[in-house]
C-alpha cells in the first residue's frame, strides 16, 4: 500500500488527500461487498466458479494497468 500512497501524493501534490479518498473508497466498497456478492453468485449459478475467476481477471487488468501508470508527471490543475 505504500506506492499507492506514495503514487497519491507524487501525482496530486497537494491534492494527495483528495486523490488518496477518491482511490480508496471503492477499494473499501467493493472489498466490504466482495464476500456477499460472491456468495450470491456461486449460489445463483450452482457453483460455478467460472464468474468469480472473471473477477481475477479484472484484478490482473488493474495491476497490468498500475505497471503503465506515470507517477512522475503531476496531475496539472489549469484555471479557467
Amino acid at each position: 500500500m505504500l506506492i499507492a500512497w506514495g503514487t497519491a501524493t507524487d501525482v496530486a501534490r497537494e491534492w494527495s488527500g483528495t486523490v488518496s479518498g477518491m482511490m480508496n473508497t471503492p477499494g473499501h466498497f467493493g472489498g466490504a461487498l466482495y464476500g456477499l456478492a460472491a456468495g450470491l453468485i456461486l449460489q445463483s449459478t450452482h457453483h460455478n466458479w467460472n464468474i468469480l475467476f472473471m473477477g481475477a481477471a479484472v484484478y490482473l487488468c488493474g495491476a497490468l494497468i498500475w505497471m503503465v501508470l506515470d507517477a512522475i508527471s503531476p496531475i496539472e490543475i489549469t484555471s479557467a
